[in-house]
């Protein structure tokens, strides 16, 4: 319960990045797929939920992906590796 609290808390704050800044952050290079994951992965140890993570990857255009199944895919996809990193990021800490 605690930890949720804090996370709500980090993602309330003034600092919380939205996936815009990582669109513009130049270590990126402009790669759509790799700011996406970037995002996901920062927002969902921030406490954001799936749904609004997945309504900012879809707020760019993603059509180059193909239809709408696809781009679903792409996106439940994407999700879906953000949390394996943040699993395997969780238990290499645990170790």
């Amino acid at each position: 319960m605690r930890e949720q609290a804090e996370r709500m808390a980090a993602r309330q704050s003034p600092v919380f990045k939205g996936i815009d800044a990582f669109r513009a952050d130049p270590r990126y290079a402009g790669d759509g797929t790799r700011i996406d994951l970037a995002y996901a992965i920062y927002a969902l140890t921030r406490g954001v939920g799936t749904e609004e993570v997945a309504a900012a990857i879809r707020s760019r255009d993603l059509s180059h992906k193909g239809n709408e199944r696809r781009q679903n895919e792409y996106v439940k996809r994407t999700i879906e590796k953000g949390m394996a990193a943040i699993e395997r990021q969780s238990t290499d800490l645990g170790r």
